[in-house]
């Protein structure tokens, strides 16, 4: 039911959404689409993957494992799909740190590996998106309130990483939390969760070179993300865009569009690209345009996830 909801609330999101930009202005900036910009777009997004790959290789290397590149980026494709398909942005991770597990045969220190990489990239996206509004930039007046709660959760999620001592207070009022107010039936499965992440904060904060090459990686991949948003702007003909202006609404749009209230963040990335963009001087129309597309090269990616995992199912179930 709450996914039904979540899907009509998306719907309901990009009617809006068409209706503010104007489908007659919309068509018109997809009219003048650029389709050699559209093919670099597409190959940009699996630059972005080995970026990440690379991030989650150094954290298997650190526990003592390795694996391939292009078997890693096979796998982040997987999550990809599972991410862009499904109503959990979770539910990727959970893919990807499974497939992992079978890899190394070992699924607590790939689980450790997938944590970090994924937490090491949503700490440096809040970082850059706090310094702005720190630092007083005009395009983030308005939403103040949503950097700083993000920023907030995730430095109280980081506290146990880098803290011993925050580590055995938080993970001591997590059980108990469980303990006492938690669902009975999954009371077991969330208390193993808990240990898991443990584990992963504990492995990270005994390693400070780690997490400071984690924080570079995760910084060239964000660095990417602008320079896929710029290109995106290319192929519907806009140009003129500010590049660092993009190097403050990015990691908004990203943040915004990780809102748990439609399944993928459908409608509410396109409509963070609608608001930030529109501050750096493009249309409404153009600005959602941006996001249409980005959100149909995702697809695209999530599509060739697809098959990544039916091959890979097919290639286990065949041993």
């Amino acid at each position: 039911m709450v996914k039904l909801v979540k899907l009509v609330f998306a719907l309901i999101v990009f009617y809006l959404l068409f209706r503010f930009a104007g489908v007659s202005d919309l068509i018109a900036v997809f009219v003048r689409i650029s389709w050699s910009y559209v093919s670099l777009l597409i190959i940009l997004p699996f630059i972005m993957i080995w970026a990440s790959s690379i991030k989650w290789q150094v954290f298997i290397r650190a526990t003592g494992h390795d694996a391939r590149i292009l078997q890693l980026m096979k796998f982040y494709t997987v999550g990809y799909f599972f991410n862009t398909f499904l109503p959990s942005f979770i539910g990727g991770d959970v893919v990807r740190s499974y497939h992992l597990g079978q890899e190394l045969n070992n699924y607590r220190l790939a689980f450790a590996a997938t944590f970090l990489e994924r937490f090491t990239g949503l700490l440096a996206m809040c970082l850059i998106s706090l310094s702005f509004v720190l630092a007083g930039s005009e395009i983030t007046k308005g939403v103040e309130i949503v950097v700083y709660l993000m920023a907030t959760v995730t430095v109280l999620v980081a506290l146990p990483c880098f803290s011993e001592h925050c580590a055995k207070i938080s993970f001591f009022v997590t059980r108990r939390g469980l303990s006492l107010f938690g669902p009975a039936k999954y009371f077991g499965q969330l208390t193993q969760l808990t240990d898991k992440i443990e584990e992963a904060m504990s492995f990270a904060r005994h390693n400070g070179n780690l997490l400071i090459k984690a924080m570079i990686w995760s910084l060239v991949f964000h660095s990417l993300t602008v320079v896929n948003t710029y290109v995106a702007g290319l192929a519907l003909g806009i140009s003129g865009v500010s590049i660092t202006g993009l190097f403050v609404v990015v990691p908004l749009v990203l943040l915004v569009g990780m809102a748990p209230v439609t399944p993928g963040g459908l409608g509410i990335q396109e409509g963070a690209f609608m608001f930030f963009l529109n501050r750096l001087g493009i249309s409404e129309a153009e600005a959602l345009g941006v996001g249409l597309v980005i959100r149909a090269k995702t697809m695209l990616i999530g599509l060739v996830g697809g098959i990544f995992w039916l091959a890979v199912k097919s290639k286990r179930t065949n041993k």
